[in-house]
C-alpha cells in the first residue's frame, strides 16, 4: 500500500514535524500534490487560505486545540482535525504546579528576606474539584490517581506472595498454577483501572490489544506442536528451551508485523525521536547561554 502524500506548511515549520510525518509512514510532498496537509503557523491563520486554494488535500491538520481562527475556512469536502489533547499533559502539569504554588504562598515566600509565620493550604486528604472536562482536566484527574496505583501495587504484591506461599508445597507446578490463578483474578481489575485512568472503556482498551493477542495465539499454536516434537525426539531440556525461545521470538515478531503493524510504526517513531534528540542535544549543550 502506497504511503500517504503529506504536505507540511509553511516552509519554515520545525524540522521535527517532518520527521514525525515520515516516521508515521507519510511521504512529504508539496501542497499541490498532497492528500493531507499539516499546517503549523498558529500566529497567521489567514496564511493558510491560499495554501488550501492550491492544494487538493482531503485532510487538514490545524495547530491549535481551538479552531476559531479557521472557522471561515472549514468546508465539508475536507476532513479537519486539530491539536485537541496535544498540550493537555504539559498544561495540566503546569496548572497543578501553579495551583500548588498559590496555595503554598510561593510568590510571597520566594521574595521573603526573613522567616515568616506559617501559612498556606495543603491539599492532603482534601477533595478537589476540576472545572472543565477537556484534555487538561483529564490529565489533572490522572495525576490525582496515584493512590490507585499504590493500592493496586500493594494488592498485587500481597496476592503474588500468597500465591507463592500456597503453591510452593506442590513444587514449581503448584507455584505456576497458583500464580496463574491470581493473575486471572487481578488482571481484569488492572484493565479496568487503566481504562478508567485513560478515560476510555475497558472494551475499547482490550480491543486495542487485539493484534498483540492474535500474535500471541499464533506463537502458541506454533510452539505447542514444536515442543511436542522436541520431547518426542528426546532432546535435552536446556537445548529444547533455547530452541523454543528462539523460535517463539521469531514467530511472535513475524505475527506482530502481520496482525499488529502499529507496533512497527511506534518503534520506528520512538527510534526516530531518539535519533533526533541525539542529533540536537550536542548543539543545545554547546550553545552559549544568553543573558535574560
Amino acid at each position: 500500500m502506497a504511503s500517504p502524500q503529506i504536505a507540511l506548511a509553511p516552509d519554515d515549520a520545525p524540522s521535527w514535524l517532518r520527521g514525525a510525518i515520515t516516521d508515521g509512514g507519510g511521504t512529504l510532498v508539496a501542497p499541490e500534490e498532497a492528500e493531507g496537509l499539516v499546517w503549523f503557523n498558529p500566529m497567521e491563520p489567514e496564511a493558510l487560505r491560499p495554501v488550501l486554494a492550491s492544494s487538493p488535500a482531503r485532510w487538514v491538520q490545524l495547530p491549535w486545540a481551538g479552531i476559531e481562527p479557521y472557522v471561515s475556512m472549514l468546508t465539508p469536502d475536507r476532513l479537519w482535525t486539530c491539536g485537541k489533547g496535544v498540550y493537555a499533559e504539559a498544561t495540566g502539569e503546569h496548572a497543578l504546579a501553579l495551583a500548588l504554588a498559590m496555595l503554598r504562598d510561593l510568590p510571597r515566600r520566594v521574595r521573603a528576606g526573613h522567616w515568616e509565620p506559617r501559612s498556606g493550604i495543603s491539599l492532603f486528604d482534601r477533595r478537589v474539584t476540576i472545572v472543565g472536562g477537556g484534555g487538561i482536566g483529564e490529565v489533572l484527574l490522572a495525576l490525582g490517581r496515584a493512590n490507585w496505583l499504590l493500592r493496586f501495587t500493594a494488592l498485587w504484591f500481597v496476592a503474588s506472595l500468597a500465591s507463592f506461599a500456597i503453591g510452593v508445597q506442590w513444587g514449581i507446578i503448584g507455584v505456576a498454577t497458583a500464580y496463574s490463578v491470581v493473575t486471572l483474578l487481578i488482571e481484569p481489575l488492572r484493565t479496568y483501572l487503566t481504562a478508567r485512568a485513560l478515560g476510555t472503556s475497558a472494551w475499547r482498551f482490550l480491543r486495542a490489544l487485539g493484534g498483540v493477542a492474535q500474535a500471541t495465539v499464533v506463537m502458541a499454536a506454533f510452539l505447542l506442536p514444536l515442543r511436542a516434537a522436541l520431547v518426542a525426539a528426546h532432546m535435552p531440556a536446556a537445548a529444547r528451551l533455547l530452541i523454543l525461545v528462539a523460535a517463539g521470538g521469531v514467530v511472535y515478531i513475524a505475527a506482530c508485523l502481520w496482525r499488529a503493524p502499529e507496533i512497527t510504526s511506534e518503534i520506528r517513531s520512538a527510534l526516530g525521536r531518539r535519533r533526533r534528540s541525539a542529533d540536537t542535544l550536542p548543539a543545545a549543550v554547546e550553545a552559549p547561554l544568553e543573558r535574560v
